[in-house]
């Protein structure tokens, strides 16, 4: 596994099995990433209150978003990381249900 506070950022993927694998974004990839998904996409009606939520200084940055399925929340996440334009402090992480403890785990 991959610490990438100690490492260059780059993307790293899990050899576990499926359903704990896990695949993470940071840094010039992330950043890649967001440009080509989001292309000229209108930004979700909840951006402005999830940057309320990332700018106030009293909350913890761990912002995990659900809901139904095909209704903007990873193009609302993209967003929010693109106008927080700092990439090296993001990390996206794709996974299942027992993937992102796994991810999360690793990189804190």
């Amino acid at each position: 596994m991959v610490d990438l506070r100690k490492s260059e950022c780059k993307q790293v993927e899990s050899s576990l099995d499926n359903e704990l694998s896990f695949y993470m974004l940071s840094c010039k990839e992330l950043k890649k990433y967001c440009d080509d998904v989001l292309g000229n996409k209108t930004p979700r009606f909840l951006l402005d209150r999830i940057m309320d939520f990332e700018m106030n200084p009293t909350n913890l940055k761990i912002c995990i978003l659900y809901g139904l399925r095909r209704t903007g929340k990873i193009i609302l996440m993209l967003h929010t990381i693109q106008k927080l334009d700092c990439y090296s402090k993001c990390v996206y992480i794709f996974a299942g249900v027992l993937g992102i403890r796994v991810a999360i785990t690793i990189f804190l």
